[in-house]
């Protein structure tokens, strides 16, 4: 069964040990691959702070 088809009927982390066999997510991956982005950001907003 699909993770997100599951909606609220049970805990995710059961959904998600049931799909990927492990209770644990691990963003490494997303870290890297939006990594330049976060750089080009972080460049682009020196000097500035945030409004909010």
């Amino acid at each position: 069964m699909d993770l997100l088809a599951q909606g609220a009927s049970r805990p995710w982390q059961d959904a998600l040990e049931e799909l990927t066999g492990s209770r644990q997510m691990d963003t490494a991956a997303l870290m890297a691959y939006f990594q330049p982005l976060l750089g080009w950001l972080e460049d682009r907003n020196r000097g500035h702070q945030c409004g909010w």
